[in-house]
């Protein structure tokens, strides 16, 4: 009934963000990669959650987020209006969502020492072509249900993900369909 409560205990609690974000070091980096940016809403609650819990200090926090079908800004404005509590949020990301292009685009906060690499494209392209620059402390996998979407669920998606975490990296979904916990054990993820 509440996507926003979903997210919250879904990727938020179940990657325990509040607790490992809250005691970040001076100077720490900090990523979350995710498999699906949609309306962007779980990016909202994370950044949401970093405003409540950052260290006073310069810690920072990245976020990588795919998607194969952006919707269009006027869509994106449609659907986050119905999230009143992350108006301030969605109205800065609002302002630098990029045009339709595939590729990476870089959406910058620097006064809230966040920022999000926002990937448009297919994730089966993106994934592998993504440099390992900084690794990724979190995923959230959310791609809609394997049956609604099974290319978001495959065992290449997975070793991809694998190669971009970091040791002892966490993760979060929705599902827990066989394959895909499966699927995450074959790349290296304990489930």
């Amino acid at each position: 009934d509440n996507g926003l409560l979903e997210t919250r205990h879904v990727f938020l609690n179940g990657n325990d963000l509040p607790e490992r974000l809250a005691q970040l070091q001076d100077f720490e980096y900090f990523s979350v990669g995710e498999t699906g940016f949609g309306t962007g809403l779980n990016i909202l609650a994370l950044w949401q959650l970093w405003r409540q819990v950052r260290p006073d200090n310069r810690s920072r926090l990245h976020a990588v987020s795919v998607e194969k079908f952006p919707l269009s800004k006027a869509d994106l404005i449609r659907a986050l209006q119905a999230w009143p509590e992350l108006q301030p949020l969605a109205q800065q990301l609002i302002a630098q969502y990029p045009l339709p292009l595939a590729g990476c685009h870089r959406l910058s906060f620097p006064d809230e020492r966040f920022s999000l690499d926002l990937w448009l494209g297919d994730a089966h392209d993106v994934f592998p072509a993504m440099e390992r620059t900084r690794q990724v402390n979190a995923w959230f996998l959310d791609g809609f249900a394997p049956a609604k979407n099974p290319d978001m669920w495959t065992p290449e998606l997975f070793q991809c993900m694998a190669r971009l975490a970091r040791p002892g990296a966490s993760l979060a979904t929705f599902t827990c369909a066989g394959f895909v916990r499966r699927g995450l054990n074959a790349a290296g993820f304990h489930v």
